[in-house]
Formats: structure tokens, C-alpha cells, sequence
């Protein structure tokens, strides 16, 4: 099956919204790691070949990322990339912290760095 990053990073924005808006920061700091992952991933793929994306997570994604997007046409998200304070205390194992792990602070945190890179790679939500 062909990966469509764009369509899973607005889709996992989306949902992370969803349970954010419920009360559900667990899982909506969860699928907002996945979203940035995605629209990274969609800016590697728009400049490069799609085999050239790297199947690692954040943190390990950024520096990846960072050397292959260098000197190409998505260098906004080369700047987004290069903040260092960006997706801080994300990582996969997100997915097996205890119940409470992401309070509305960090969750806030992830959204507003999401919001960034998904604009820096040309993604837009769906009103």
C-alpha cells in the first residue's frame, strides 16, 4: 500500500484535536507526535524519492530530516526543524507512558510545534 504522509499527518492532527478537545491528553499527545512525523516525512518525499524516507521516529526523524531537506526548497521546515525546543520530550514510547504523562502544557507545546510543521511542509486542515 503506498503511504500518503500528507493525508496521515492532517488526519493524525485531526484526531489528536478530537481527544484533546475531550479530555483525552494521552492519546492526543500520542497522535500529534505521529502528525509531525508525517508532514516531515511529506517534505523529505516532496524533494526527494519517496524510498528516501527514513522509517525512524522523533527524535532520530529530525536530524535525518535536517541533512536530507538542507538546501532545498522546504527550507521553512529546515528552520522549524532546527528550533531546540521543537517536539521536546516526544518520543514513541510516549505510547506506553502511565495515564496523566501529557498535561495540557506539553499537549499545548506539541500542538503549536504540529501547527508549524505542518504549515512549513504545505499542509493544510481541512476546515
Amino acid at each position: 500500500m503506498p503511504e500518503s504522509y500528507s493525508d496521515a499527518a492532517l488526519r493524525h492532527s485531526q484526531h489528536a484535536d478530537y481527544l484533546a478537545d475531550g479530555g483525552h491528553l494521552d492519546g492526543a499527545g500520542y497522535l500529534i507526535g505521529f502528525a509531525v512525523e508525517c508532514a516531515i516525512k511529506h517534505a523529505v518525499a516532496s524533494v526527494l524519492s519517496a524510498a528516501s524516507v527514513s522509517h525512524v521516529h522523533l527524535p532520530a526523524l529530525l536530524e535525518k530530516s535536517k541533512k536530507a531537506l538542507q538546501g532545498r526548497k522546504k527550507h521553512s521546515l529546515v528552520t522549524v526543524l532546527h528550533q531546540p525546543q521543537f517536539m521536546q520530550d516526544w518520543c514513541i514510547d510516549v505510547r506506553y507512558a502511565a495515564d496523566g504523562s501529557v498535561d495540557k502544557n506539553k499537549y499545548d507545546r506539541w500542538r503549536l510545534d504540529a501547527n508549524r510543521a505542518l504549515g512549513a511542509a504545505g499542509l493544510r486542515r481541512k476546515q
